[in-house]
């Protein structure tokens, strides 16, 4: 019996290193690889699979609790308001985060996709079985090389990300001259929250309409609106288009403000009303203006938003005819 019982744990151990767990350990970042831990989950891996895939889930969640540092409080903070996690105010909360709260957080700040989410809940379940294994239950190869697979694709093979800052973004745009955003800073702002996505737009939308800044800053707000409306979650085009349709009022939104609304993507989310109100009012200019308009009227400007506005136009009529009707 006994030794049809040693039989087993080298059986599972020829399958294991067969899975390509050892090469897996190889993309581990240099951080991670001249640490005491992974050294210790190499050791363990030929003797206790089990107890290495434990050291290396808690190695991964360690990594995961200096990333959400490296990322910044506010942001942590935010998040965990916002998705009613325990309170963070100082990098002290972060540290008595639980496990299971670690995970929640890192994916409310964007640090783990929906997908990566969901894996790495999955590797917590069977971590947690690992830890009571008992008669009833006993981990299978194939745990062990989820585990590991899971925590080293998703978390201990990945640099930390540097979240873009407000601060990047205004040194560009405030420049005496016209400037735009570089490749690095539009991929960042792709991979920021939620959070930090809202604190660049309303101040880009703000500075674009604030007639008190120099045009050149106000055009550099807006064509960096421009490059960025692709990438923004649908979340902060709903809440900055909510304070856009404030803003307006009960009246129609003037050409700048169409051109911003336009330039950040905020002109669908407008009410029906207010963009009906832009075409009155400029068509009513038009007509009061004759054929000399263009001595009143900015040829760059009209041409700027009008054309692409009509061409909007053809969408909102067959989205909403009765808009048109009239």
């Amino acid at each position: 019996m006994s030794s049809g019982q040693e039989l087993i744990p080298s059986a599972n151990m020829e399958i294991i290193e067969a899975s390509g767990v050892n090469a897996l350990l190889l993309q581990i970042r240099p951080h991670w690889q001249a640490k005491n831990l992974i050294q210790r989950v190499t050791k363990l891996l030929h003797v206790d699979p089990s107890s290495a895939c434990q050291r290396l889930f808690n190695a991964s969640i360690h990594d995961l609790r200096e990333k959400i540092l490296f990322a910044g409080i506010d942001i942590a903070a935010e998040a965990a308001k916002q998705h009613k996690l325990p309170p963070i105010s100082s990098a002290e909360n972060i540290e008595n985060y639980s496990t299971l709260r670690m995970i929640d957080l890192a994916y409310r700040m964007g640090l783990l996709s929906r997908p990566e989410y969901r894996r790495i809940l999955r590797a917590y379940d069977i971590r947690k079985d690992l830890e009571h294994e008992d008669d009833e239950y006993e981990a299978g190869v194939e745990d062990c090389v989820y585990i590991f697979r899971t925590c080293v694709d998703v978390i201990l093979s990945k640099d930390p990300i540097e979240l873009i800052k407000l601060t990047d973004i205004k040194e560009i745009v405030e420049r005496s001259e016209a400037t735009s955003l570089n490749e690095s800073l539009l991929e960042e702002f792709s991979h920021a929250p939620e959070p930090r996505q809202m604190e660049i737009y309303k101040f880009l939308i703000s500075s674009s309409l604030n007639v008190e800044l120099p045009d050149v800053v106000r055009h550099n707000c807006y064509m960096a609106l421009y490059s960025l409306r692709s990438m923004v979650h649908n979340q902060v085009l709903i809440t900055c288009a909510r304070e856009f349709v404030q803003r307006i009022g009960k009246r129609g939104p003037t050409l700048i403000e169409a051109r911003v609304a336009y330039g950040s993507g905020l002109l669908p989310y407008l009410k029906q009303a207010q963009i009906k109100d832009f075409y009155d009012s400029y068509f009513d200019e038009m007509k009061k203006v004759g054929y000399s308009w263009g001595h009143i009227i900015p040829m760059e400007s009209f041409y700027e938003i009008l054309k692409k506005l009509v061409a909007w136009s053809f969408v909102q009529k067959s989205l909403w005819p009765n808009m048109w009707s009239g």
